[in-house]
């Protein structure tokens, strides 16, 4: 998480962290809010069991920023291009399926009619506050991973490059991810193209190889 959040220049709100996320976080060039230290920006829910009962929202972390003095920053953009609805007898139609483990498996299914990919998980359709979860674009990002202690922290290796199932407009094509220091994540086709994505929702699924991946 930290590596992502300083690629994006983020907010980084957290609760404590593993001594590995600590560390990094001591050089990484991005605002952190830790609730160890600055527990007025944070609130526990009493019916909630701990230590998930923690939250904020953005009137307390945009308060925080202000006293500080700091201000948005810009992140690296990706290329985007302008939509086109593909036609019918040209779509693939394949579900992307992936299988994190046996009580976490997710499924994107591709609808037609809107271009876009709908989220399931276990089996349900995912949904927020808003409705059904769904993106243009679904990015399926390879990485290598190893457990860290007896604790069974995993640490995932989020930079140099890697393989990707890259899938829009009703097609999934294998290209590859790269990330250099201090740089945004970017991705690509085999031929080298910088991929462009539909304007809209882009859902990156981070699986190591232990995740089970099938597009059918």
């Amino acid at each position: 998480f930290v590596v992502l959040a300083e690629e994006l220049k983020a907010l980084f709100v957290h609760c404590g962290g593993s001594p590995e996320a600590l560390n990094l976080l001591k050089v990484a060039n991005l605002y952190d809010l830790n609730e160890f230290y600055y527990g007025k920006y944070f609130w526990r829910e009493s019916t909630m069991i701990a230590p998930h009962n923690v939250f904020t929202n953005s009137n307390k972390w945009q308060d925080y920023l202000n006293k500080r003095g700091l201000k948005e920053s810009q992140a690296e953009s990706w290329l985007f291009k302008q939509e086109v609805k593909p036609e019918i007898n040209s779509l693939e139609l394949k579900d992307i399926f992936l299988r994190f483990s046996t009580n976490f498996q997710v499924l994107w299914h591709y609808l037609p009619d809107s271009n876009s990919y709908q989220r399931y998980f276990n089996g349900e359709e995912s949904k927020d506050d808003k409705g059904l979860i769904q993106a243009k674009n679904v990015i399926i990002q390879k990485v290598e991973s190893k457990v860290l202690d007896e604790a069974g922290r995993l640490a995932l290796n989020l930079k140099g490059e890697g393989e990707a199932e890259i899938c829009l407009d009703g097609h999934c094509q294998l290209g590859f991810w790269r990330k250099k220091s201090n740089h945004r994540s970017r991705y690509y086709y085999q031929d080298g193209s910088e991929v462009q994505f539909n304007p809209g929702i882009t859902w990156i699924e981070i699986a190591d190889n232990n995740t089970e991946i099938k597009i059918e």
